[in-house]
C-alpha cells in the first residue's frame, strides 16, 4: 500500500474520530458497546454479566484471625496479622487451615501491618494502617525472599509520608489518609488509600528501595468502597483491588491493561463477592502463583461472629475471554489468518463483497492491543495484507479484528 493512501486513511480516521468522540462509545474491545472510531471513556463501557462464584477453601486458624495481607509465590502462601500481633510472617498450607511456619521479622515492629506485596527477590510489608489519621511515621519493611528459609529475617525500612497531609489530629475513620493496599510493579511501589470520608481511593507511588521519601500522588478513582487489599497480575498486566462497602457488601475491582501512570483510565470490571455476613470483612487478596487467574482472598475475624476464611475466585472468564461471535461484517465474505513466525508477521487474507476502508488489529487474550491498528484499502474480491507482529511476540492465542468505519466487525482467533 502506498504511503499516500496510508496517510490519507490515517487523516480521515483521525478527523472522523475527533468529530464523533463526544457521542460516547467504549474503548474496550471486550465490551458490548465497543467502537473503534467512536470511543468515550471506560465509564461508558457496557458488559454482559459474568457469574464468578467464590469458594471458601478453609477456616483460618486463630493464630492468624486478624489476617490483613496475603502473598503467593513458588506455590507458597503467606499472611500477616494487623495491629496487636508481633512482627511475624505466617506460611499457610494450601487450605489456609494450618500454619506451617512462623518467621520473625527482626528490625520491625507491627504497629498496624496491613499489606504484603513482592517483586522477584523481595517481600514488602506495609505498616501503614492509619485509622485515626494521626500517624506521622509510616513504614514499609523490605526483606529478602531467600532469607525465608530461616526462622528469623532482617528487615530494611522505607519511611514515607503523604505531602498533602497537614493535619495529624485524631480523626477516627473520618479522613482520607489511611492505606491498606499496595503492589510492586518493577521498581515502584503503588499504594491505594482507604478513604473513609468519600469512599474514593488515591494512587500514590514510592521507590521500592530503603530510604525516606515523600509519596507522590498520581490519581484517584471513585471506587465507592473501602479498599483493603491489592495485587498485581503480571501475566495479564491487571490490578485487583479488594474491599467492602458499609454496611454490607464485599467486592473486588479488576483494572486491565494498566498504564502505571494512569491505572484507573483503562478497562475495569467490578466483581461482587456477596454480603459481608457471608463473605466477611475482606482484608487481603493475592494471585495464586500456580494459576494467576485464581485470586485468593481472606477475611478477618469479625467480633467472633464471622470466622476468618481463605477464599478464592476464578477471574479467567473475565480477563481471558474473547468477544463472542465470528464473521459478522456484511462486506467480508471470507477471512483467513496465517501466522508467519519466521517472518514476524501475520498474513491476513480477505475476500470482500465491496470495496471498503478497514482497520486490522490484533489483541492478546487479555485484551491488550498488539502493535498499532493497520489501515487498509480493501477492494472487492481477494485481498492480502501483512500485519507486523514483532520479534518479542510470545506463543499464545490471539484475536484479529477487522473493522470498517461503520463498526462492522469480522473476527478470528489464531495461535502464534
Amino acid at each position: 500500500m502506498c504511503k499516500a493512501v496510508l496517510l490519507s486513511l490515517l487523516l480521515y480516521f483521525f478527523s472522523y474520530f475527533n468529530a464523533n468522540a463526544q457521542r460516547g462509545g467504549c474503548p474496550d474491545p471486550f465490551a458490548e458497546n465497543y467502537h473503534l472510531l467512536n470511543q468515550g471513556s471506560c465509564e461508558d463501557c457496557q458488559y454482559k454479566k459474568i457469574d464468578l462464584p467464590r469458594e471458601a477453601i478453609g477456616r483460618m486458624p486463630d493464630e492468624v484471625k486478624e489476617t490483613s495481607g496475603l502473598l503467593s509465590f513458588d506455590g507458597q502462601l503467606w499472611t500477616i496479622n494487623d495491629s496487636g500481633d508481633g512482627p511475624f510472617l505466617f506460611q499457610l498450607d494450601e487450605t489456609g487451615e494450618k500454619v506451617i511456619r512462623k518467621v520473625r521479622v527482626n528490625g520491625a515492629k507491627n504497629k498496624d501491618w496491613e499489606e504484603l506485596t513482592q517483586d522477584k527477590t523481595h517481600i514488602y510489608i506495609g505498616d501503614f494502617g492509619n485509622n485515626e489519621g494521626s500517624r506521622d511515621k509510616l513504614v514499609i519493611y523490605v526483606i529478602e525472599k531467600k532469607e525465608l528459609i530461616h526462622d528469623t529475617v532482617q528487615a530494611e525500612r522505607i519511611k514515607f509520608s503523604y505531602p498533602e497531609q497537614k493535619d495529624f489530629n485524631h480523626r477516627n475513620r473520618a479522613h482520607n489518609f489511611d492505606c491498606e493496599a499496595m503492589v510492586c510493579i518493577r521498581d515502584t511501589l503503588h499504594l491505594f488509600t482507604k478513604n473513609w470520608t468519600n469512599r474514593w481511593t488515591k494512587h500514590y507511588i514510592l521507590p521500592n528501595k530503603p530510604g525516606k521519601f515523600s509519596a507522590k500522588f498520581i490519581d484517584s478513582f471513585n471506587i465507592q468502597m473501602l479498599v483493603t487489599g491489592a495485587c498485581w497480575i503480571p501475566s495479564s498486566n491487571a490490578l485487583a483491588l479488594i474491599g467492602y462497602t458499609i454496611p454490607n457488601n464485599a467486592a473486588v475491582w479488576i483494572f486491565r491493561n494498566i498504564n502505571t501512570k494512569n491505572i484507573f483510565a483503562g478497562p475495569r470490571r467490578k466483581i461482587d463477592l456477596g454480603s459481608m455476613a457471608d463473605a466477611g470483612q475482606v482484608e487481603a487478596v493475592a494471585a495464586n502463583s500456580n494459576y494467576e487467574m485464581e485470586l485468593f482472598f481472606s477475611n478477618e475475624d469479625f467480633k467472633g461472629l464471622i470466622a476468618p476464611h481463605l477464599q478464592r475466585v476464578d477471574i479467567n472468564s473475565l480477563i481471558n475471554s474473547f468477544p463472542t461471535g465470528g464473521l459478522s461484517a456484511p462486506d467480508v465474505n471470507d477471512v483467513n489468518i496465517a501466522p508467519n513466525q519466521l517472518g514476524g508477521y501475520l498474513n491476513v487474507e480477505l475476500i470482500m463483497r465491496h470495496n471498503d476502508s478497514v482497520f486490522i488489529q490484533v489483541y492478546s487474550k487479555g485484551g491488550q492491543l498488539i502493535g498499532k491498528p493497520m489501515p487498509c484499502e480493501a477492494k472487492r474480491g481477494y485481498n492480502q495484507f501483512k500485519l507486523p507482529m514483532g520479534e518479542n511476540t510470545i506463543p499464545s492465542e490471539y484475536l484479529v479484528l477487522i473493522f470498517n468505519e461503520d463498526r462492522k466487525i469480522a473476527g478470528m482467533r489464531f495461535t502464534w
